[in-house]
């Protein structure tokens, strides 16, 4: 009974999916009109392709960490986690299908958006952002999934927003290097070596997550 397709039929219901991708698409599409608004006198200059990089990236972090929470503390919250492990499902087993519907419900509708919403760029640029944005967010999933995990059991919302905080504060390597990368998107030039070490960061980051998954799972239901 408590296998991958238990997992898969519970968490992955087709009105919950839907539900959750739409309001995907109303977050995102109402934080990117409030937040490009200010820079559209800027439109035409190579300024301003650099910003709207920026801010499509902004967003698809923004967009994960604000709905991974909610998810992730409901699974506890509602007894299904403990249910799932009470009977001796595996912690890796539930985080994996946990991303899965993450994937299918945030990332998925982001990376749409993204792709109608895009710049002008090469098509080689457009590859590089959207692998660039599709590897954030799927960072951004893991770390503030651990941490709603770590925090579901506390009812303050404030701690919840330290979670938030603390997760984007965890992606800072992956920033860092990412903006050096979208910095040469907007002048069309890629160099290979920050692309190396962004891949090799980003490896590190996600290993390193999964192997703390299994421990942080049972940590959320026991403490």
């Amino acid at each position: 009974m408590y296998s991958w397709l238990f997992l898969f039929k519970n968490l992955g219901q087709f009105q919950q999916i839907l539900k959750q991708q739409i309001r995907t698409v109303f977050v995102f599409l109402i934080l990117y009109l409030i937040i490009l608004f200010p820079t559209l006198q800027m439109q035409g200059t190579a300024t301003f392709l650099l910003i709207h990089l920026l801010i499509l990236q902004g967003l698809c972090i923004i967009c994960v960490i604000m709905q991974v929470d909610p998810l992730l503390r409901s699974d506890v919250e509602e007894g299904f986690l403990d249910l799932w492990l009470g009977n001796q499902g595996l912690g890796f087993q539930y985080y994996m299908v946990r991303q899965i519907f993450i994937g299918l419900e945030i990332s998925l509708p982001v990376v749409m958006l993204l792709v109608l919403l895009m710049p002008t760029l090469s098509v080689t640029g457009k590859m590089v952002f959207c692998i660039l944005s599709f590897v954030n967010m799927l960072i951004t999933s893991l770390w503030a999934s651990s941490l709603s995990l770590l925090l579901a059991k506390t009812h303050d919302i404030g701690q919840s927003l330290v979670g938030m905080v603390l997760a984007a504060l965890l992606l800072i390597p992956q920033l860092l290097i990412g903006e050096t990368i979208l910095e040469a998107l907007a002048i069309n030039t890629i160099a290979m070596s920050h692309l190396w070490l962004y891949a090799g960061v980003s490896i590190i980051s996600i290993a390193l997550n999964l192997s703390l998954a299994p421990s942080i799972v049972r940590l959320s239901v026991n403490h």
